[in-house]
This record gives structure tokens, sequence and C-alpha cells, in this order.
């Protein structure tokens, strides 16, 4: 049975999912690009981003301080094109691919 990917909320006008209990932001890059910019725009501290795979989601369930590394960053974005495909057969939001690197 697959998985169902639904946004559990919105943070910054953007979809938020969990994912075997990791959070990742629905962004494509040039969103990405748009609030690191705001924060550096604001001065307001240090941030941090996390670009994770299907990989970096199955490890965080066997190694729990990856998992809380990940949930702790500002903004854990998706890498890879099984994100792409995954999400976006959910109906519930469309990824261009964009945030994958090639």
């Amino acid at each position: 049975m697959a998985a169902q990917v639904r946004p559990t909320q919105i943070v910054s006008d953007h979809a938020c999912f969990q994912v075997l209990g990791v959070r990742i932001d629905a962004l494509q890059i040039s969103d990405v690009v748009a609030q690191m910019e705001e924060w550096i725009d604001d001065r307001g501290g240090c941030h941090s981003i996390a670009a994770t795979g299907m990989h970096g989601t199955v490890e965080a369930q066997h190694d729990r301080a990856f998992k809380e590394a990940l949930n702790s960053t500002d903004l854990v974005v998706p890498d890879g094109m099984p994100w792409f495909g995954w999400v976006g057969a959910e109906g519930t939001i469309c990824l261009d691919g964009s945030t994958a690197p090639t």
C-alpha cells in the first residue's frame, strides 16, 4: 500500500509534510533563495537548511540524533527525483524537480 503524503501544516506560506517522522518543506530553489535573502535582510541570527533525499529520510529511522538534526533545521528541502514522483502522485503539490541538483 502506498504511503499517503498530505501537508501537515503550512509554514510561512508553504506546505510542510511529515514523512516517516521527518519534516519536508515543499519548496522550489527560488523559494529557498527568497527565504535566505529574507533571513539575510532581517539579520535575525543563524539559520540552517538541510537537503535530504529518501535515503536520508530512511537513515533517520535508525539514527535518532540525525532525525532530530533534520527536524531542527529551519528548512528541510527535498533532494532527488523520488520526492517529485511521490509528492506529485499524491496530488498535493507539484514540484518541478528544480530542487534536485544535476
